[in-house]
């Protein structure tokens, strides 16, 4: 059997070999590979003949290459003209073509900018490459539970132990402080900080001196929007201003620029860490035992975070007193990675990547495979190009530039819509983004690099599919796939099928999970409790005691309606809890390792009022003095400290040398209640008492009879307004569960995002279906019209038509499935307590996906099967 030397050498020789002289070196190559066939075999044949192509390729040998032909101007406008003439002349064809795109780049526009705002948070400081949030976990834990908190004195200390630390601050917040100008008055948002603050930050000096007004005790900083609210035009440098309900005065030294939306730190005053109350003083609640304080510092340019976390171990065995404090490790968060760790949204970033990518990339599937049909409609316009001598590189080019038009034009829409949908955008996800790429050149580039590379991926297939036409073949009307196109085309419908499942069965698992979260039982009945401020700066009283006496004469007052079942003092209530945790000892025990628990302060009848049950021990009571002393743990805390029951039990707060009133007798145990997201696991919680006279800077929570919640409202108003508040009631109260659905509001969002992203895929999708079935109809439309003749239903007609497309859908669920069963695990690994992967999220993913499919199929089918048989077969 003859062979023939390799094909690709062939091409490579005829392309780069001199017109002059490849005849007589393609005739002595060709006789050279049959003698050493018959000498040494096929084999060898061909390596020598590839060997004497790549030889032969010479600068004697080689070609002239002149790219004038393809890139001189005439050209290019005729490159245009014809562009513009082909969109015109299949306007069906062009306006899929750009409206798919431009919904794809769309779509894919919003998302990066919704990736790029929470990737800018906290970037716009100078050095915040150098700023660091001190962290703390235990190894029990293991570092994936830090807790961004740490104790008082750890930042100073490390600033005075450590060379590569260059600054400090602590930013804490520990009270409503309520600031009185003349007769206005404001409830801003006031943080205690150390001077080091405005070394670590830059949020813009508008006027005075921050760093000295930071280091002196009557000063204040004030952002814009504050100092405005308060003196309006006025210059506000040297402004007194005085402490409602306190005997306390602040000269305004600086007023700095507000932070912007995409800073984790938010503020509308600072105020000197001189300030501080006592409670947080270093013998106090800012020892080296509680932690609770958000603290960061500076490093030196040079400095080795990693290496310093090493070393902050010596550090931690140095001055933590725990006996058990080999157990907790300091970590340092970059700034940069801040945002992303207090929303736990890391992996919802890079979701909303993923479904732009896949946006994007079903849009370009869709325009490379209507364009490669479209193309062969336009054979003999391809065969006479070739007969009148256009080269290939022409046709190629030729095509290229249609495909950036259409990207071009697609881009120019896709930011258009952008710009009308922006704001309704941003209303509906309760979201900041702007889009200012004339102000912005990256933006620009980065766009202008969408529309240019989407027009050269996705054009370029078809363009080299239609510059290797025979054009013979063409010139007859004969344009027809190869079986590699045919596949590809395929495949490329295939692949965005089951990139939109994915997006579907994704959506759904989002939307279960949030669902599962919000319906689980929380073992407390969240349902009709208000939980109302009564911050003593609530109201216009001349003193805190006089304050809190005109308080304690609405208690009596609420007691006796009847629309209100029961109410309770707290701290906090569920889904506010502060993060202020301590080591506690068994003291039976003391030399076993300690139990980091969280920590709140309620009142004798707040259990009642949750409907929280007490599995053992009893709940306070106000009848026993010894209660003043007493906690109640929940079951967590009491398997961690592995107990059975409570009798003679004792807790020791801190270490072994704390005082007396360190040592809290255990009186009961709640069920394990979720006071906060289930996206967290319940952790080891304990309950102070407020006995005798409650602590009325607090919440008081009431439960309202269901039938009578405009009542009890209406009641709580009434006594609320008796104590002459700053703000009207609506201000500070707030429904539980409410609250808690405000918890999942980060997950709501991305449930929306991937909602509305994943519909647009599949209409994405949709629309290449239609066309594709648009164009494969017209080429059967002869034989539809035979098969009518010979008697074939409407019915049978759509089957035929619709039975491939029906199959390769089919194909993109069974690829699809397991894809969406490891992206909905990795998803689920952020929760602590997770909805179960049912096998129905597949298969409404797979029907939804079939049932789009075959509309967009069928629609076609049934308008071809119902086209008079005349029509289709005159031309026979």
């Amino acid at each position: 059997m003859k062979t023939s030397p390799p094909r690709w050498a062939q091409y490579f020789f005829r392309w780069y070999c001199h017109p002059a002289y490849y005849e007589d070196l393609q005739g002595d190559l060709e006789e050279l590979y049959e003698e050493r066939v018959r000498q040494a075999g096929t084999r060898q044949a061909k390596w020598k003949y590839m060997r004497d192509v790549l030889l032969l390729f010479r600068p004697a040998i080689i070609r002239p290459f002149s790219t004038s032909s393809i890139t001189n101007p005439a050209m290019f406008r005729n490159y245009l003209k014809v562009s513009t003439r082909n969109l015109l002349k299949y306007k069906s064809y062009a306006l899929l073509n750009i409206l798919g795109l431009a919904i794809g780049i769309t779509a894919t526009i919003f998302l990066l900018l919704i990736v790029r705002y929470e990737q800018s948070f906290d970037t716009f400081h100078s050095d915040h490459d150098q700023v660091y949030r001190i962290g703390e976990y235990h190894e029990m834990g293991g570092k994936g539970d830090v807790l961004y908190k740490t104790k008082s004195p750890v930042a100073p200390t490390m600033a005075e132990d450590y060379a590569e630390v260059v600054a400090y601050t602590r930013f804490f917040s520990p009270e409503n402080m309520r600031l009185r100008y003349q007769d206005q008055t404001i409830n801003p948002q006031v943080h205690y900080v150390d001077s080091g603050f405005a070394q670590l930050f830059d949020f813009g000096l508008i006027s005075g001196d921050i760093v000295y007004s930071l280091k002196t005790r009557d000063q204040i900083v004030l952002t814009q929007s504050t100092a405005e609210s308060l003196f309006g035009q006025e210059d506000p440098i040297g402004k007194i201003l005085g402490v409602v309900n306190k005997e306390l005065q602040f000269v305004v030294g600086a007023v700095v620029a507000d932070p912007p939306d995409n800073s984790s730190l938010q503020f509308q005053a600072l105020l000197p860490w001189l300030n501080t109350p006592e409670w947080l003083a270093p013998d106090q609640a800012g020892d080296w035992y509680n932690t609770f304080m958000e603290a960061y510092v500076k490093l030196t340019p040079t400095a080795n975070a990693p290496g310093l976390e090493e070393a902050l171990i010596a550090f931690r065995d140095k001055y933590f007193v725990d006996p058990e404090a080999n157990q907790t490790h300091i970590t340092l968060l970059p700034l940069e990675k801040l945002r992303g760790e207090e929303t736990q949204n890391a992996s919802i970033m890079t979701l909303l990547g993923i479904i732009a990518v896949i946006t994007l990339a079903i849009a370009c599937v869709n325009f490379t495979n209507l364009s490669t049909a479209q193309s062969l409609l336009r054979s003999r316009e391809i065969g006479l190009r070739k007969s009148l001598g256009s080269l290939r590189s022409q046709l190629v080019v030729q095509f290229l530039a249609e495909s950036l038009l259409t990207c071009l034009l697609a881009l120019v829409l896709g930011v258009l819509l952008v710009h009308l949908l922006l704001p309704w955008f941003n209303q509906y996800f309760d979201l900041p983004l702007t889009f200012h790429y004339w102000q912005n050149l990256s933006l620009l580039l980065w766009l202008l690099g969408i529309g240019i590379g989407t027009g050269l991926l996705a054009g370029l297939y078809p363009a080299l599919f239609v510059s290797r036409m025979n054009p013979v073949r063409s010139l007859k009307g004969d344009g027809k796939h190869q079986a590699s196109g045919r596949y590809l085309q395929k495949g490329l419908i295939v692949l965005q099928y089951a990139a939109s499942i994915l997006l579907i069965a994704g959506t759904l698992v989002i939307w279960r999970q949030i669902q599962y979260m919000k319906n689980q039982d929380l073992h407390f009945n969240k349902d009709h409790v208000v939980a109302l401020s009564l911050w003593y700066s609530n109201f216009d009283f001349q003193s805190e005691e006089q304050a809190i006496s005109a308080i304690q004469t609405i208690i009596p007052r609420l007691e006796k309606e009847t629309a209100i079942t029961s109410l309770a003092f707290a701290e906090k209530v569920p889904g506010q809890y502060n993060y202020n945790y301590n080591d506690f000892y068994d003291i039976d025990h003391p030399t076993e390792p300690p139990v980091n628990i969280r920590k709140t302060t309620v009142a004798d009848n707040y259990f009642k009022t949750f409907d929280i049950e007490i599995v053992l021990g009893r709940a306070f009571s106000p009848e026993l003095a010894s209660d003043s002393t007493a906690v109640i743990i929940n079951e967590t805390a009491m398997k961690q400290l592995g107990w059975t029951d409570l009798e003679g039990k004792f807790l020791l707060e801190g270490g072994n040398n704390a005082e007396e009133e360190m040592r809290h007798p255990v009186v009961g145990v709640v069920k394990d209640y979720h006071y906060q997201s289930l996206k967290d696991e319940i952790e080891p919680l304990l309950h102070y008492y407020y006995g005798g006279d409650a602590y009325y800077s607090s919440q008081l929570a009431v439960r309202l009879q269901p039938e009578r919640i405009s009542d009890g409202l209406a009641a709580l108003e009434q006594a609320y307004e008796s104590l002459n508040p700053h703000e009207p009631f609506d201000y500070f109260y707030s429904f539980v569960d409410q609250e808690f659905d405000q918890m999942y509001k980060s997950q709501e969002r991305l449930g929306l995002t991937a909602t509305l992203f994943a519909g647009i895929a599949v209409v994405l999708a949709s629309l290449g279906l239609l066309g594709l079935a648009s164009f494969a109809t017209r080429q059967r439309r002869k034989e539809v019209g035979v098969r009518k003749v010979l008697g074939a239903s409407v019915l049978q007609i759509i089957v035929l038509l619709s039975r491939n497309f029906a199959l390769l859908v089919l194909l993109a669920f069974l690829i699809a499935c397991p894809l969406v069963y490891y992206a909905a695990d990795q998803f689920l690994q952020d929760f602590a307590y997770r909805a179960p992967i049912r096998i129905d999220i597949f298969v409404i993913a797979g029907i939804a996906a079939i049932l789009i499919a075959g509309f967009s199929v069928s629609l076609q089918a049934f308008r071809a099967a119902s086209v008079n048989p005349v029509h289709s077969l005159r031309n026979e």
